[in-house]
């Protein structure tokens, strides 16, 4: 089966917080040209069925996809596919939180942290999400289906569905809009690499 991870375009967030799982942020001007690309980049790849995180800027970026591969491929958003719960930094402005979080906490690189945010790991999130595409490859039901999240959800379950070891990410390993394939045979992935990356 062929999978294709999206990440959602870029945001509306003029007050930079960090929003996480809060309502009321939808894609921006620039977001939506974006996810008008990812949409024709994703054309003709025989997808079958679109799966989405619920929150706006994901939902839109999916719906753009749609609109451009074919009304007719069914959209399915699930709770599966949501942002990290970032506990209570949820609505912080983010020069907070990067000045707060660190790698330690978020990748629980020092055994029995005290994690400061109360919410999910990267590793909780990763698992998350792998768990639900790893459920819908084993159905198979689909040869093609893309899955729209966000950037760390997505990411920490690249990596752990390859067996890496999670690392701090950056913007170019995934950006706003950009789209992983991956290849599974058996249940596994054999094959995963970053193969669109908009020009935003």
């Amino acid at each position: 089966m062929i999978v294709y991870l999206v990440r959602h375009a870029h945001v509306r967030n003029p007050r930079k917080l960090m929003y996480g799982r809060l309502s009321g942020y939808p894609l921006s001007l620039r977001g939506r040209k974006a996810a008008k690309r990812t949409g024709r980049f994703l054309r003709n790849k025989e997808i079958e069925m679109i799966f989405a995180s619920p929150l706006q800027r994901t939902l839109e970026t999916a719906e753009f996809i749609q609109q451009r591969i074919g009304i007719n491929v069914p959209l399915e958003t699930t709770t599966e596919l949501l942002e990290g719960d970032f506990g209570r930094y949820e609505g912080l402005p983010m020069k907070i939180v990067d000045s707060t979080v660190t790698d330690d906490e978020y990748l629980e690189l020092v055994p029995n942290v005290k994690r400061t945010y109360a919410g999910e790991t990267l590793r909780q999130m990763g698992e998350r999400v792998g768990k639900f595409v790893t459920k819908i490859v084993k159905s198979n039901k689909f040869k093609v289906a893309v899955f729209v999240s966000h950037r760390d959800p997505l990411l920490s379950a690249i990596w752990l569905l390859q067996g890496k070891k999670l690392i701090p990410f950056f913007e170019k390993d995934l950006p706003r809009g950009g789209v992983w394939r991956l290849t599974f045979k058996n249940g596994k992935v054999v094959r995963a690499r970053l193969v669109y990356h908009p020009e935003e």
